[in-house]
Order: structure tokens, then sequence, then C-alpha cells
């Protein structure tokens, strides 16, 4: 309950973080995102281990994000549907990346470049570019370990800060 608490009040918080990390097992996922989303909060998974194809990379985003059929399968599009993302919700959304460190450590950087652009599409920076007034959307990153998550930070080159302790973890 404490977990829900926290990072459901830093995901629907104004500040100006918009990338978070999260250490946690796969199986804690289930209950941490239902007890998130409780609190006003939509949680819009994305499978990163999906991510290391281009086809199959853009069926994975547009599926999670509720993207609608015309979106156009380049990263220019994912970028704008992202900025729609802060229109079309009622309340405040937040991007999950399950096993960003996967998708990330990909040779091709298919999957790296997607979670890239997720990351600069849900920047502070670009949302004062685009809609400041509305719901900002967070990008959290989820990997299995510390060490994967601070690895998915450096080759991102953001920071990222722990979503528990609210420590970057770069």
């Amino acid at each position: 309950m404490e977990d829900f608490d926290r990072i459901g009040a830093a995901l629907v918080s104004r500040n100006s973080i918009r990338c978070y990390g999260l250490v946690a097992r796969r199986n804690e996922l289930d209950s941490l995102v239902a007890g998130v989303e409780s609190r006003q909060l939509q949680m819009l998974l994305v499978i990163g281990e999906r991510l290391k194809s281009v086809d199959c990379g853009y069926d994975e985003l547009a599926a999670a994000l509720q993207l609608p059929l015309y979106f156009g399968r380049n990263l220019n599009a994912l970028r704008d549907s992202i900025d729609d993302l802060r229109v079309r919700r009622f309340r405040t959304a937040a991007i999950m990346v399950v096993n960003s460190d996967q998708a990330v450590a990909d040779s091709a950087r298919v999957g790296f470049d997607f979670v890239d652009v997720l990351a600069e599409a849900t920047s502070a920076e670009r949302a004062a570019e685009t809609m400041p007034i509305l719901r900002p959307v967070k990008l959290v990153l989820h990997a299995s370990g510390q060490n994967a998550l601070l690895e998915v930070a450096r080759r991102l080159h953001r920071t990222v800060v722990d979503i528990r302790s609210g420590e970057a973890v770069n």
C-alpha cells in the first residue's frame, strides 16, 4: 500500500521529473499497476521485448498507447501521438516500459530508438514546447535489477529518478 501511494503521488505530480526508474520483479508489476491505477492514474504498459523489430515495435506501441488507426508508424508520428495523449486523457497517464533494459540492449538499436523517443516525447522540455497547461505524461523504465536500470539510464543519456527513493539512478 505504501508503495502504491508513493509511486502514485510521484506520477500524478506536476513536478519536472518525467523519467522514472522502477526496479521490481516481473510478478510484482500486476499488483503495482492495479494499485497505482486506482489512484486516478492510467498506466500504459509497453513490453520492452516487443520493441526489437520495427514492425513489432510499432504494433506494440500502437496497442499499448491506444493510438488511432491512422498512426503513421514513424518516430515523428510517435512523438506527436504522445503529445495527443495529453489532450485525450481525462486523468494523468504514465507509460511504463516493462523490461526496458532488454529493449535498450538491442544490438540493432531498434528498441533503443523507441525508448529514446518515448523519453524525449515525455520530457519536461517537450511538454513546455507543445502543451504546458495539459496533464504531463510520465515515463517509467522498469528493469529487473539496479545495475540494469543504471545501464538503461547511461545508454539513454538521461536522468532517471528511482520512483521509490526519489534519488537519481545515474
